[in-house]
């Protein structure tokens, strides 16, 4: 009876905790018409801030100060030596059953190690490759992992900014699982700024989504330099609006405006080499811009964290409010500090890069001198 007692009594915990394993670990899924069938011939992209979500909670899952880590699934995480790759694909499918599907985290990791030569091989005349090797000063940069203390003081983070911060983070340590339901009753507000949304939702995007970012959070980068990433992308965004509303596309100055602070930004953040693989290789080639776009921003770019990034960054103890401005009177310099190209969207690129060789390194590029009355003009004319 005895061994009999002991096998029942195994087989009751064993399902016991494959039912509680089973309901932690399934969330509640997006609503889809059953007809819908995941296309697995493209790479789709996420909101920026579900990728960081999910790469802390995989941290959690290996740190014994977060709720995360005692969980029946941490623990199974742990036991098994999940790696990070199998871990965000699993979770990526959970919450986005129409987009991801198995192999996609490998065939971004296959993509963005293409993009680099082929990066190198389409653009070779650009002045952007800052990747291949260390600027000419030193960079206080650490890409080590800090405590959220001192990561809130080393982004200068801003009290909505660091509100937001606090609830990621707190969504991904805690014993439970994100849901995107629990990304989206986030709500982000910037007096400031004018910023005043939802997280989740897709106009004036805050985060946006991402793809080739996931194959550095596979390759160990680590969270916290993805949020310095997704951080710098939201506030060139939202500040380039502030400045110029209406005007941060089509070869205008916000445009550059925006090109200029958000290297000028991640610089300081992770450094050149990272920030050139970012702004030229992964962002400009999931973007489908045109030549003149293209040129401009790879040109702005270069501008932004190498030629000008002394003068944009200004003073040593400056923060990024003080670059933000700083980029904006540089801008509106245009008689010392731009280029006009009289370029347009049907321009060939062989024409448009031949011309950007010849153009200053230390000059921004733009290309469209729409001002901001002839936005509202057509605004009004769509009304009527």
């Amino acid at each position: 009876m005895k061994p009999t007692y002991i096998i029942l009594l195994t087989l009751l915990l064993f399902t016991f905790y494959s039912c509680k394993t089973k309901k932690a670990v399934e969330t509640p899924q997006i609503e889809i018409e059953p007809t819908i069938q995941v296309d697995t011939t493209l790479i789709p992209s996420f909101p920026s801030e579900v990728l960081y979500v999910l790469s802390r909670e995989y941290e959690s899952v290996w740190d014994s100060t977060r709720d995360k880590y005692n969980t029946v699934e941490a623990k199974y995480i742990r036991e098994n030596n999940i790696p990070i790759k199998s871990y965000l694909e699993k979770r990526l499918i959970t919450l986005f059953p129409n987009l991801a599907y198995i192999g996609l985290v490998e065939k971004i990791e296959g993509r963005a190690k293409d993009l680099i030569p082929d990066m190198t091989r389409r653009t070779p005349s650009f002045r952007c490759q800052d990747g291949y090797h260390m600027p000419s000063f030193a960079e206080k940069v650490s890409l080590e992992k800090k405590s959220d203390s001192d990561e809130v003081g080393f982004l200068y983070l801003s009290n909505s900014e660091q509100k937001i911060f606090n609830k990621l983070n707190a969504l991904a340590d805690t014993a439970h699982f994100v849901t995107l339901e629990h990304i989206s009753e986030i709500e982000v507000k910037d007096s400031l700024w004018n910023v005043d949304k939802k997280l989740s939702e897709d106009s004036v995007p805050y985060y946006m989504k991402e793809s080739m970012l996931i194959s550095l959070l596979t390759s160990g980068m680590g969270s916290h330099v993805f949020f310095r990433i997704m951080q710098s992308k939201a506030r060139a965004t939202y500040v380039a609006e502030f400045f110029y509303p209406g005007l941060t596309k089509d070869g205008r100055k916000g445009d550059a405006y925006k090109h200029l602070f958000v290297n000028t930004m991640l610089r300081n953040y992770v450094g050149s080499p990272l920030a050139w693989l970012i702004m030229d290789v992964y962002w400009e080639n999931a973007a489908s811009n045109a030549p003149c776009d293209m040129v401009m921003d790879l040109h702005n770019n270069h501008v932004g964290r190498s030629s000008r990034y002394r003068d944009l960054r200004g003073a040593e103890d400056s923060k990024w409010i003080d670059w933000a401005y700083n980029v904006k009177s540089f801008v509106e310099d245009t008689t010392r500090n731009a280029q006009y190209q009289n370029w347009n969207k049907e321009i060939p690129l062989f024409v448009i890069k031949e011309e950007e060789s010849k153009a200053n390194d230390r000059l921004y590029l733009y290309w469209n001198k729409a001002e901001v009355e002839e936005i509202e003009e057509s605004e009004v004319v769509e009304q009527k």
